[in-house]
């Protein structure tokens, strides 16, 4: 009887050590498994912060901000970051599409940019007849300047003068949607001022020469003649002035001498 009684207290006995063993697995096992899935969330959340910083960071860098133009006959446009470093090169002409064919030169910096363009042998043949080579800068006002500076000395520094020019980043949005390069669409701008009747398909087949040529004619007609130069006066001199003007005195009647003529009778 007794034995009975002490095994019923064992079966108990092993019941509690069973299910607090039990529990303990099972509150361990969820731990287990939360930290699991807070482990999950912070990777998955890092992967989406990295994610979105990366394409952040790419968009950034690959935003034009400033548009510098190269113009000859052939019509070009670097389009660049706030780093002024190239993230697209446009042609605007089939002379523009034979130099940057081939190039790479988006990454770069603008300045290294102008020389790698203007180093091409496609791009040489338009430098060697004295060309008008024009360089066009739209930006904020911060940078238009600096960028207009370095292209113009990179220009320079190869041995090629230029002409270079600052306008707002508006132009450049309009130039864009009428199928100009920066510089082509500023110049067409000044020569419709004095030719309304000029039109941007016509400027598209001009070259910057000829736009320049009839603005130069244009403000020649309407600048004002300039009057005519006065032979030079002979210079006089002061004292030989005073001299022949001062008044010489006359002598009087009383003054002068009168001679006597002796009259004789014979």
């Amino acid at each position: 009887m007794a034995n009975k009684i002490q095994q019923a207290f064992d079966n108990i006995q092993a019941d509690t050590q069973l299910k607090e063993s039990t529990r303990q697995f099972l509150y361990a096992n969820r731990r287990k498994k939360a930290r699991r899935k807070t482990g999950l969330i912070l990777t998955l959340a890092c992967m989406v912060l990295s994610f979105t910083a990366g394409m952040w960071g790419y968009s950034w860098f690959q935003t034009p901000v400033s548009y510098v133009s190269i113009d000859v006959n052939p019509s070009m446009e670097l389009a660049l970051n706030s780093l002024d470093r190239v993230v697209s090169a446009y042609s605007y002409n089939t002379q523009g599409s034979e130099i940057l064919n081939g190039l790479s030169l988006n990454g770069k910096k603008y300045t290294d940019a102008i020389k790698t363009i203007m180093e091409s042998s496609a791009m040489n043949t338009y430098l060697t007849a004295d060309p008008e080579l024009v360089f066009t800068v739209a930006s904020d006002k911060n940078r238009e300047v600096i960028l207009e500076a370095g292209a113009a000395d990179t220009s320079r520094q190869m041995g090629h003068d230029c002409h270079s020019v600052c306008t707002d980043i508006e132009t450049a949005a309009l130039a864009h949607d009428s199928g100009l390069s920066l510089g082509k669409y500023n110049a067409y701008l000044l020569l419709n001022q004095y030719d309304d009747t000029i039109t941007v398909d016509q400027c598209r087949d001009m070259t910057m020469s000829e736009i320049h040529e009839l603005i130069w004619k244009y403000q020649q007609e309407e600048a004002p003649e300039k009057p005519e130069e006065k032979e030079d006066e002979p210079e006089i001199d002061m004292e030989q002035n005073y001299i022949d003007n001062t008044a010489v005195p006359v002598p009087s009647a009383h003054d002068q001498e009168i001679p006597h003529h002796h009259g004789g009778h014979h």
